[in-house]
C-alpha cells in the first residue's frame, strides 16, 4: 500500500534527523532550521530518505519541518489520509520529544501535507 509506504518514509525522514542530531555535539542551535543548515548530515539524511519516494518533498523552516506528499492515486480520499495520520500521532510527538532534546531546541513540530498532482491540498495534520 502506497499510503502506508508514505508514512513509513515520514517517519524515517523525522528519525533520522533525530538520530543525527543525537550524534552532532554541536553548540545551541537557534531553530530547526538553522540546526540543520549547519549540519550536512542532517541534510543528506533527510534527502536521502525522502529521495526513495518522487512524490515526497521536505522542508525545515523556523522550527516546522514539513513533509509533503503529492498523491496520485485518487483512491486516497482525505479521511483515509487524515486516520492513517491519526493512527501515528503518538509515534510523531515521541519523534518531536527527542528532537527537542536531542537539539535542545524547544517547540519543534512537524506538518505532514498531501496534495494532489495540481498541487491542492487534500489534507494536512501538525503534530507539535
Amino acid at each position: 500500500m502506497k499510503g502506508n509506504k508514505r508514512i513509513a518514509l515520514t517517519l524515517l525522514a523525522v528519525m533520522a534527523v533525530s538520530v543525527v542530531a543525537a550524534a552532532c555535539g554541536s553548540k545551541e542551535p537557534d531553530t530547526l532550521e538553522s540546526y540543520v543548515k549547519a549540519n550536512q548530515s542532517e541534510q543528506d539524511a533527510i534527502q536521502g530518505i525522502v529521495s526513495d519516494d518522487p512524490n515526497a518533498t521536505v522542508n525545515i523552516t523556523g522550527n516546522t519541518m514539513e513533509i509533503t506528499y503529492t498523491v496520485e492515486d485518487i483512491n486516497f480520499t482525505a479521511d483515509v489520509l487524515n486516520n492513517a495520520l491519526n493512527s501515528l500521532g503518538d509515534t510523531f510527538k515521541g519523534v518531536i520529544t527527542d528532537l527537542e532534546t536531542e537539539t535542545g531546541i524547544s517547540g519543534i513540530s512537524i506538518k505532514v501535507s498531501y496534495v494532489d498532482d495540481t498541487g491542492k491540498e487534500i489534507t494536512s495534520k501538525m503534530f507539535e
